[in-house]
């Protein structure tokens, strides 16, 4: 006997999102807050889900299934995000306490998992059962160009009552793409399975016990790679760091 079980999806989304952010207080000083901020995020999201089943039964005494899972994910987000730092600021990129903020964020990120497991299940000789299984998943995030920009401004505002944005001043000569910069980074994962089990009853009068062996083997493998650009003004020169 032979079976197969298969699907496919297809999700399409977009979606936008206001909220407001209160980060404090600190030391339970109600007014040692760090930020205000209120945030606006878009997000479109396509999603491809694929599954295909294979199942063979001979004589219903082996048994082999084929399970395999893919899915995949793409996303493009775009955050603004304003407000105000308060005594809690000071986080070492050039945001301190008593400014206006601005901070737009642009990404195009990837994701995909695929999943596949080949087992199977025997009876050999007279009552002696043996199971074993092959697996094999991957999965992998893609962040390749994710753009930041910061801005400030003081609480004295210019010309018509708005504020006079300009970017932050680093105190190093080493620029952060947190400011105003370009990100790039990976994230892959990489597992491969394998086990058996073998199972043997014995008979001693009525007395039937079982005896099992099995054995596991995992390798795991993980990286990260992480890339900034950062352009940061200081003190009326450019400096630009990679």
């Amino acid at each position: 006997r032979f079976g197969i079980v298969g699907g496919l999806s297809y999700t399409n989304t977009h979606q936008n999102t206001v909220f407001t952010r209160h980060i404090g207080p600190i030391d339970d000083a109600m007014d040692f807050y760090a930020y205000h901020f209120s945030e606006q995020v878009y997000s479109h999201d396509v999603r491809l889900n694929g599954l295909l089943n294979l199942s063979l039964d001979m004589d219903n005494r082996h048994h082999i299934d084929f399970r395999n899972f893919y899915t995949h994910l793409g996303e493009f987000g775009y955050l603004e995000r304003k407000g105000i730092s308060g005594p809690g600021a000071g986080d070492g990129t050039g945001l301190i306490p008593g400014q206006y903020i601005r901070q737009l964020i642009l990404s195009n990120s990837f994701r995909d998992i695929l999943s596949s497991q080949l087992n199977g299940s025997h009876d050999l000789f007279k009552n002696t059962n043996v199971k074993w299984l092959l697996g094999y998943s991957k999965s992998n995030y893609d962040d390749p160009d994710q753009r930041r920009r910061t801005q400030l401004a003081d609480f004295v505002t210019g010309e018509n009552g708005q504020p006079v944005w300009r970017e932050p001043y680093v105190g190093t000569n080493t620029a952060s793409a947190i400011n105003w910069g370009r990100m790039y980074f990976k994230l892959p994962e990489e597992i491969k399975t394998f086990a058996l089990d073998i199972e043997q009853p014995i008979t001693i009068g009525e007395f039937t016990p079982s005896i099992k062996a099995g054995v596991y083997v995992e390798n795991k493998e993980r990286s990260f790679s992480l890339r900034t650009l950062g352009l940061a003004q200081m003190t009326g020169d450019t400096v630009l760091s990679m």
